[in-house]
């Protein structure tokens, strides 16, 4: 596996927590911060997930209510066309 090597800024108390918690886990606090980043990742990807299904489902819904024209437009087109003429 190959690795990106990246720069962040944390705040002494995160750092600290990052840290306790690292050891806690016995991990590295790079390898905590990248477990981490793949929680958030999928999280989201999950969210982003539900979000595509909930509009598909609108619009599925709307698609349910309107009504669906059943005709032939060609021979219902034609039919007029060669019908008797209307009287004014």
């Amino acid at each position: 596996m190959s690795f990106v090597r990246v720069q962040i800024l944390l705040e002494p108390r995160q750092h600290r927590a990052l840290k306790r918690a690292a050891q806690r886990a016995n991990k590295s606090m790079s390898a905590l911060v990248r477990e981490m980043a793949d929680r958030y990742l999928a999280e989201q990807a999950a969210e982003t997930r539900d979000e595509f299904l909930e509009v598909l489902d609108h619009l599925r819904s709307l698609r349910e209510r309107q009504p669906v024209y059943r005709g032939g437009p060609v021979a219902e087109a034609r039919a007029e066309r060669e019908g008797p003429l209307a009287d004014d």
